[in-house]
C-alpha cells in the first residue's frame, strides 16, 4: 500500500470532520422536527382533555331540568328554591293568606278606633262651643231686628214730617247700632262655624271623615255663616258623591 502524503492525509481528515458535522447537522434537525411534531400532537389533544374535564355549560341546566319535571312529577313545588309537598305549599299559602286577613282586620280596627277617638273629640269640642254658636245667632237676629226697625223709623220719619223729632234720630241710632252689632257677631259666628267644621272634617289614609250631619241644622244664621265659611275656604266643602254619574257609566 503507497503510503499517503501529507496533504492527502490533512484532506481525509477534512472530509471526515465534514461527513460528522454533516451527521450532527442532520440529528439536531430530526430531533427539532420531531420535538416540533411532539408539540403539535400534545396541543391537538388538550382540548380534548381539557373538554372531557369540563362539562358543557348546560350541563347543569339540563341536569336542572330534569330533576325539576322528576319533583313535579312526584307532586314536589319548589317555592324560594326550596322542593316541598304540595300540601305543605297549599298549608303555607293558607297560612299567608290568614295572617293577611288578620293584619287586614287589625289596621281596619286600628284605622276604626282613629276615626272613633277623632269623632269623641269632635263631639266634645262641639259641646263646648254650641252654647256659644247659638248666643251669637239670637244676637244675629236681634241685631237685624234692630237695624230693620231703625231703618223703617228713619224712612218713616222722612215722609211724616211730624214724626221726624220723634222717630229720626233714635232710627238713626238704631240702625246704627244693629248694623254693627249684625256684622261684629256675624264675623264671630262665622269664625266659630270654621272651626267647628275644620274639626267635623277629618282626613285619614286618603279618606274624608264627617262626624256632622249638617242636615239637622235648622238654624238660618248658622246655615248662612257656613256658607261664607265654604266660599272663602273651597277646601272644607262637603264632597258630593255623584252616584247618579256612576249610574249612568254602568
Amino acid at each position: 500500500m503507497p503510503e499517503l502524503t501529507s496533504e492527502e492525509l490533512e484532506r481525509i481528515k477534512l472530509e471526515e470532520i465534514k461527513k460528522i458535522e454533516e451527521i450532527e447537522r442532520e440529528n439536531r434537525e430530526k430531533k427539532l422536527k420531531l420535538q416540533q411534531e411532539l408539540k403539535k400532537l400534545q396541543q391537538q389533544e388538550a382540548p380534548g382533555q381539557h373538554a372531557a374535564a369540563q362539562p358543557p355549560e348546560d350541563f347543569d341546566k339540563v341536569r336542572e331540568q330534569i330533576r325539576t319535571r322528576e319533583m313535579m312529577a312526584r307532586g314536589f313545588v319548589q317555592v324560594e328554591g326550596e322542593w316541598i309537598s304540595r300540601e305543605e305549599f297549599e298549608r303555607r299559602t293558607s297560612e299567608k293568606e290568614e295572617q293577611k286577613r288578620i293584619e287586614e282586620e287589625k289596621m281596619a280596627r286600628a284605622k276604626q278606633r282613629k276615626v272613633e277617638r277623632e269623632k269623641a273629640s269632635y263631639e266634645e269640642y262641639r259641646a263646648t262651643v254650641i252654647m256659644h254658636l247659638k248666643f251669637y245667632s239670637i244676637i244675629i237676629y236681634l241685631s237685624l231686628g234692630l237695624f230693620i226697625t231703625g231703618a223703617v223709623m228713619t224712612i218713616t220719619a222722612n215722609y211724616v214730617r211730624s214724626l221726624m223729632v220723634t222717630f229720626f234720630f233714635p232710627g238713626m241710632v238704631a240702625t246704627a247700632l244693629g248694623l254693627i252689632s249684625l256684622l261684629t257677631f256675624i264675623g264671630l259666628l262665622v269664625d266659630s262655624e270654621k272651626k267647628l267644621i275644620e274639626r267635623s272634617i277629618f282626613d285619614f289614609d286618603n279618606e274624608r271623615h264627617y262626624f256632622e250631619d249638617e242636615s239637622e241644622i235648622r238654624d238660618y244664621a248658622r246655615k248662612f255663616c257656613r256658607s261664607i265659611v265654604r266660599k272663602i275656604h273651597p277646601g272644607l266643602k262637603i264632597e258630593e258623591k255623584n252616584d247618579e254619574g256612576d249610574e249612568e257609566e254602568e
